[in-house]
């Protein structure tokens, strides 16, 4: 697959899911006047890119810096 073709399957997909889950979410749970949060959708793109080219390009060490990144403070 081209990496093109992959790179726009993975920002469809996860747009896809994450106005899927805002919208099967329960309004129990959501807090009221809650938007879809379009900055965590990109983020979220961002960080499965990353992982991707990263291990397309044979750098198994990128998944110790990406969780290393992840467990850190905001």
């Amino acid at each position: 697959m081209n990496i093109d073709r992959f790179a726009i399957l993975i920002i469809v997909i996860e747009s896809l899911l994450g106005m899927g889950f805002f919208f099967f979410t329960p309004s129990s749970i959501k807090p009221e006047g809650t938007k879809v949060d379009y900055t965590s959708l990109w983020k979220g793109v961002l960080e499965r890119f990353f992982l991707m080219i990263s291990l397309i390009n044979n750098y198994p060490h990128a998944l110790t810096l990406f969780s290393a990144l992840k467990l850190g403070p905001d």
